[in-house]
């Protein structure tokens, strides 16, 4: 549970969320790196508290729904968290489609 306190902590001197928003966040980037998948429905069964991974990864859905990402407080906090000495932009033009319609 360390881990996810420390986490919490840091991306609150960068995001101006509130704390459940926060927190929900906390527990969705640990529970991605510790199964190693970006698969919510995978990763909703790493969970490092007591809950059903069922009624998290409907908890998941609903924070990716609703939340409102500000790209730039994003993009500080991944500086300030780590020190780079050059930086790379690296952009992914996926073509995502619903059937045979393009979505994107």
């Amino acid at each position: 549970m360390t881990h996810l306190n420390e986490l919490y902590l840091i991306l609150n001197k960068s995001l101006k969320w509130n704390k459940s928003h926060l927190k929900c966040f906390a527990l969705i980037m640990l529970v991605i790196i510790l199964k190693q998948t970006c698969n919510l429905s995978s990763a909703s069964k790493a969970l490092p508290i007591k809950c059903l991974p069922q009624s998290f990864y409907r908890r998941m859905q609903r924070f990716f729904a609703g939340q409102y990402f500000d790209y730039r407080q994003i993009s500080q906090l991944i500086f300030n968290m780590f020190s780079f000495d050059q930086v790379q932009l690296t952009l992914d033009r996926t073509n995502w489609k619903w059937g045979k319609r393009n979505i994107n």
